[in-house]
């Protein structure tokens, strides 16, 4: 959002950015920081875990020359803000904040501006074929000096689409739309990157190669830059041929979202899965030198006690660089949000502090998840998968 909003904004205006957490900044500093600037407007990621230290914090910045207080969020799409978030935009790729800024008060499709009865309705749905952006201020985001386990330093983030084409039901990525960023336009911000003597570039994208075309060109242009890549993907998109274009054109990790061992009980989630073929995909690219990440989701609707075990014992199968576990929390705008548990959670407003919730929703015993846990870390420790690479050299 910031990122691309950057550079949107950097139009006709002077951005700064401030992340605490990258620039390690105290609540007092941050404030500080803010007084120094006396920004006319701040924009402000606001986060679903966070959500209730976020909102209060930037009450505290309102206090600071009065400034507009625009945030985004997947909780906002949602989450009705207090009065003082003056608007919520829900896409990023729009530039409908800048219209706001420059006097535009009304017309707006996804940024919603706080009047007497609240924000209204907040469409996030997008639907244009293709979208662009001017060149983001990688600049002063390379300041931050952000890194990640397996990806080269230093690296650009570059979105080459927007949502993703799936339904699966426990993301809201699918029900956002789906649009593909015009060619060109990628094109640019590829070589202002190689301009910066930036080598890597972490595509962002919800799931890359979705469109494989559109993919490609973007995968032969990079290659001819010399930039190598990493990407999120599913194992369904993938085949021997193209995974050989990835490892060829310089792709050193893909990140596949596998989610559960589990084919019924994701099918019952809008998720197709092929788990025999996954494992090939994990073996074929491990054999061309193509690092893998592997994401699982605990606590999924339809999904046991067991479920778990077995998942965790295919991780260990699959041999990744790197496992990712995490625990299922609804997204908001997400199907099961809307159609299953929204009403729930709207009972438990601080549910959002309750990391195992989702366990607690699922009939589990609170008791049992502490011992799962140590399961786990064992299974990770016989597989070798956690922490086989996570300290590895860069040259190493």
């Amino acid at each position: 959002d910031l990122l691309v909003q950057s550079g949107i904004l950097s139009a006709s205006h002077t951005v700064s950015l401030i992340d605490a957490m990258a620039e390690k900044l105290s609540h007092k500093e941050v404030l500080e920081r803010i007084e120094d600037i006396r920004p006319d407007v701040i924009f402000s990621l606001v986060g679903s875990l966070s959500y209730e230290n976020d909102i209060n914090f930037l009450r505290e910045c309102k206090g600071i020359g009065n400034p507009l207080i625009v945030s985004s969020g997947d909780i906002l799409l949602e989450e009705e803000p207090p009065q003082w978030v003056d608007a919520v935009l829900t896409n990023f790729v729009s530039d409908e904040l800048l219209l706001f800024i420059e006097g535009k008060k009304e017309g707006f499709k996804f940024l919603k501006v706080r009047g007497e009865n609240g924000y209204g309705e907040r469409n996030f749905r997008f639907d244009k074929k293709e979208f662009s952006y001017p060149v983001p201020l990688h600049k002063i985001f390379m300041k931050m000096g952000y890194r990640l386990p397996f990806i080269p330093f230093p690296f650009a983030s570059v979105l080459t689409s927007f949502g993703c084409p799936f339904q699966c039901f426990y993301c809201n990525s699918g029900n956002i739309g789906f649009s593909l960023r015009e060619i060109e336009n990628i094109k640019e911000e590829i070589e202002f990157i190689a301009s910066m003597g930036i080598k890597h570039i972490f595509i962002k994208d919800m799931t890359f190669l979705s469109v494989k075309e559109h993919s490609l060109e973007v995968m032969s242009f990079l290659k001819r830059h010399g930039i190598t890549y990493n990407c999120y993907t599913k194992a369904e998109l993938l085949n021997e041929n193209l995974l050989y274009e990835l490892k060829s054109t310089g792709c050193s990790m893909i990140q596949i979202g596998v989610e559960s061992i589990n084919e019924e009980a994701l099918k019952k989630l809008g998720r197709k899965a092929d788990i025999r073929w996954t494992s090939e995909v994990f073996k074929i690219a491990k054999s061309l030198g193509i690092r893998t990440g592997a994401h699982f989701i605990f606590g999924l609707p339809y999904h046991n006690y067991e479920d778990i075990d077995k998942t965790i014992k295919f991780a260990c199968e699959l041999k990744p660089d790197y496992a990712s576990f995490n625990i299922f929390i609804p997204r908001p705008a997400s199907i099961l949000w809307k159609e299953n548990f929204g009403n729930l959670i709207s009972e438990e407003k601080r549910w959002l502090k309750k990391a195992y919730l989702s366990f607690l929703l699922r009939g589990w015993r609170i008791e049992n998840i502490p011992k799962n846990f140590r399961l786990m870390a064992e299974f990770l420790r016989e597989g070798g998968i956690l922490y086989k690479n996570l300290f590895r050299r860069k040259n190493g």
